[in-house]
Order: C-alpha cells, then structure tokens, then sequence
C-alpha cells in the first residue's frame, strides 16, 4: 500500500495536501495518489481505505533497518509494478517467528517479510519473519547485525569480555567503550577511554593491552596496557618495556586470564607469557616455531579462540570491501595438537563473510568483526554462529 508517514513523505513522491482530521489525511492522500497509480494498486487501496480497522498487511523484501531512527524499507510488488516503502516502526514492535519473539535487530537486509501497518498510527506494529519458502524463519539460524548504536565516524576493531557485556573498539585514534546486558540488548552508555588502536581486553576485562606512540618520542607505535580498576575507570597506560625493541608491532591478543597475548610482527604471529596476572612478560616466538603449518602464512587481524583450538584472521590477498570471502580460520582437534587445516569462515543462511579483526566470542555465539562499505568502518555482529570452514 502507499501511506502518508507521519513525516509527511510519500514512497512514490506525488504532492499531496494535508487534512486537519486524522481521517482526513488518509482520504486527501488516496484523492491525490488515485490519478497517478496503476489501476491494481487503487483498488487495493480503496479496500483497505474502508477498512475500519485500518489494519494492512504487507509482504515484501527487507531492503534496510535503523533499529535506532526506527525506519523500515521494504519492496513489495503489485501486479508489475514494484515500489519501496519507508515505513515508521513502533516502539513496541512484535518481531516474531513460528518459535517465539525476536528483537528488532534481528531484521537485517534481503529478508522477506510479513508487515503489520496500523494507518491510525501510521506505524508498523509488527514483523513476521519468513525465508523463502514462505515459513517463519527459526531464531537459531545466524544472523548478522550492524552495532549502529556505537555511532562514531570509523567504529572498528572490536574487543569483547567473555560474558560479551562490555565491548572495546577504536575510532578515529581513540579507544572507547559501551555495555550492554546481554546479547539481545543494544550497547549503552559509551565513553572514550583514552588515545590508542588495536585494543584488547582480558576475558575478566581488567587487563587492557593496545597500540599507542611510543613513549620515548621516536616513530611508530609500541605495546601499553592498563589496568581496570574496581571503579571501572583505567589506571594510566604503561608501556610493555618487554616489548619496546619491537618495531612493527600490531594487532594484540589476550587470552581469557590476561596470561598468554598474541600479537603481530611483520605479519608473524607472536606468542608471550607471564605467570602472574601482573608479572613480566616472557620473550615472544613465532608460534610456526610449533605449527610448522603457520610458517610463511602472514597474519593480518588475527584472533585465537578461547578454547585455543582456532586462529582466525584475513587473507590479505582479498580486500575486505570485495565480495569474496576474506576471513580464514586455522583449526586443531585439541590444545595439544598443532594447527593443520585451514579453510574460510563460512555462516549457514548468509552472504560470503567479508571484513577484518574477526572476535569469536563462545559464551553467546557471536563473531564480531569490522566491514567495510566505501569511506566507511563498522562493527557488525554475526548471532548463532559457530566457527566452521568451507568444507567441514
């Protein structure tokens, strides 16, 4: 059907004047519109005028969702024709599926749906998710999310605690931070933290690790950490004087009790340890020197699963704004054995994976990773995924 929003815009740009009755306003635009739409469609129009519910249902394609302005764009054909609304959505909107209640952020482009529009107050009012065939999508298929509330210019870089409540990121050169109480709620209450890139956190979340200048003013950048206090603020940064000789130092890792990082020199993978949560780190090595399968092999946003039984990271030989999959995962059958197979990361139900800095995090089954579109970083969230290569 063709509405008049409440912004006062229609999908198909006719002018149209405004009523100074609600009830008014449906009939002004439908005069307006009648002259101008293929016979099917004003029918179809003039039924649902009358109706006095003024309740339609609509089916289409999801063409994109701002869970935060709260707008859905949806195509949906009539007879030969194909038009795209832009539609309002309730702040009590139902999202639902054949196996029970969904949130708005599981609506995601390319997505066929069933629209409930309320033309009293011109809202949708709720969602039926279907796949292709027609039936209601389960909630356990993957999912993949844009975190549109982190907002900023370039959001990328994702670092998450084990119980995935708070989430690290960079932006523009510096680090911030948000919450959220569990994987179904929207991040709040984001606060930038201080100057730095690459960050990441402990799976406790009271140990930091990040890139930042070096300390003793020449070029490039080293290691720093920080600690984070029972207050939830950092103590200030130090640098890892362990690793100070280091040039070329990117993308750090740290494991769940803040003992073992990980971290890249000129595109190999490096390994640390240290005793005590606060103790001193041990000489990094190459972890080829134990995984004959990772030698010659460049690590570009590498991560290593909690349970150390994966390492993902980027094919560099792909750019992350092409459309082919780009995120690979090294695989071992137990932390004891070294690493053999390799294969690229692959989501049942969803587009080729495509990105960087790929954070698997167990406890909810998510992997977070930055996309690109053009002159723009995001952070995007996969829900009900579990690591699996092409070919498993």
């Amino acid at each position: 059907m063709i509405h008049c929003p409440k912004r006062k815009r229609l999908a198909v740009g006719f002018p149209h004047t405004r009523s100074v009755t609600q009830g008014g306003t449906v009939l002004v635009c439908f005069f307006a519109l009648q002259l101008a739409l293929p016979t099917e469609w004003n029918v179809d129009y003039q039924a649902w005028a009358q109706s006095p519910a003024g309740i339609e249902e609509i089916s289409g394609t999801v063409q994109s969702v701002d869970s935060r302005e709260r707008i859905i764009k949806v195509s949906t054909t009539r007879g030969t024709r194909t038009r795209v609304l832009e539609l309002d959505i309730s702040r009590n909107v139902a999202v639902l599926t054949k196996d029970g209640a969904m949130s708005l952020d599981s609506v995601r482009p390319k997505h066929q749906v069933k629209l409930t529009y309320d033309a009293n107050l011109q809202l949708v009012t709720r969602i039926q998710l279907l796949p292709e065939d027609g039936n209601a999508a389960s909630p356990n298929a993957p999912r993949m999310i844009e975190a549109t509330e982190l907002g900023g210019k370039n959001p990328s870089y994702p670092s998450v605690t084990a119980d995935g409540r708070t989430l690290f990121w960079e932006d523009e050169g510096m680090i911030w931070t948000a919450q959220r109480e569990n994987s179904d709620s929207l991040f709040q209450d984001r606060k930038q933290l201080l100057r730095g890139r690459h960050p990441a956190i402990s799976g406790d979340g009271k140990y930091l690790v990040f890139l930042a200048p070096r300390s003793d003013g020449q070029k490039g950048e080293s290691l720093f950490s920080a600690i984070r206090q029972s207050t939830g603020g950092l103590t200030r940064p130090v640098e890892l004087q362990e690793f100070r000789q280091l040039t070329d130092v990117k993308c750090p890792i740290l494991s769940g009790d803040g003992k073992t990082l990980h971290f890249v020199v000129n595109g190999e993978l490096l390994s640390s340890t240290r005793r005590t949560s606060r103790g001193p780190w041990s000489d990094p090595k190459p972890l080829s020197e134990e995984h004959p399968a990772l030698k010659d092999v460049e690590m570009m946003w590498p991560f290593v699963s909690p349970d150390g039984l994966h390492i993902l990271c980027t094919d560099t030989t792909r750019k992350p704004n092409e459309s082919k999959p780009n995120l690979v995962v090294w695989s071992r059958s137990d932390p004891h054995a070294t690493f053999e197979r390799a294969g690229y990361l692959v989501a049942e139900g969803l587009p080729d994976l495509v990105g960087r800095s790929p954070r698997y995090l167990p406890s909810t089954r998510e992997l977070f990773l930055t996309r690109y579109s053009p002159g723009r970083a995001s952070i995007w969230i996969i829900q009900n995924f579990t690591i699996t290569a092409a070919g498993d």
